[in-house]
């Protein structure tokens, strides 16, 4: 096994839980801080947390960041130890690259607000298509890691497609059309209309990015357990 791989692998998996768990907190903090109520994941959009620029905020923003650059980073892991999989390095490129744009789409959605609600939408279809691609990329790398052992490789590359599946699935739902339907409460003048639990596009992205890094740990650990078996 190649020295530098484990450390690496160590830190990323560290670095990235440890990030996204921070950054929310202090986003869910900050927001109930400074608007006194609770931040919704089922129905706000990421940009509504990460707007507000109280100390906190601050915080949170800096702390995102750097889970997006460790997400970036944990997709280029075997092209820092090339010698590991060396017949894999064209597939591990792209999904270098593919995890980077993704990185890049998820900024894009917790910086873009509603007043540029067609960038907003932009960064989310290009994020899930991104997802898809990365997910695909490590999927076909997997199955070409059968030749170490063919149970493994198979199993983590099923668990990639699927989840580049999914992606797709939840970028094409037909009801992501009307996104922006209101749910009526109460009648007549007195009724006023609400956001529903869940509403579709912010919930559709906090989904895509879980998703995001939960590919990453499947893609780490996959090839630690392949690794073992060389």
């Amino acid at each position: 096994m190649n020295n530098a791989f484990v450390p690496l692998m160590a830190t990323f998996l560290s670095l990235m839980v440890g990030f996204l768990f921070l950054s929310l907190f202090t986003m869910a903090f900050s927001y109930k801080e400074r608007m006194k109520e609770r931040y919704d994941f089922l129905s706000m959009f990421p940009y509504e947390g990460f707007e507000i620029r109280s100390a906190h905020g601050h915080y949170a923003v800096g702390l995102w960041v750097m889970y997006l650059l460790s997400l970036a980073g944990s997709f280029s892991i075997l092209l820092m130890c090339p010698d590991i999989f060396p017949f894999l390095m064209g597939r591990e490129i792209t999904v270098g690259i593919t995890g980077g744009l993704m990185a890049i789409a998820i900024a894009g959605l917790t910086f873009t607000d509603a007043s540029n609600m067609k960038v907003h939408i932009f960064c989310f279809v290009l994020y899930a298509i991104a997802l898809m691609l990365n997910g695909l990329c490590v999927g076909f790398a997997f199955l070409d890691l059968r030749v170490i052992n063919e149970t493994l490789g198979m199993v983590f590359a099923v668990i990639a497609f699927t989840m580049a599946g999914l992606s797709g699935v939840i970028i094409l739902n037909p009801k992501l059309s009307s996104w922006g339907n209101l749910k009526k409460v109460g009648e007549g003048e007195s009724a006023i209309y609400v956001r529903p639990r869940p509403f579709l596009l912010p919930f559709s992205e906090w989904i895509l990015i879980g998703m995001g890094l939960l590919l990453s740990i499947v893609t780490i650990i996959g090839n630690y357990l392949l690794i073992l078996q060389k």
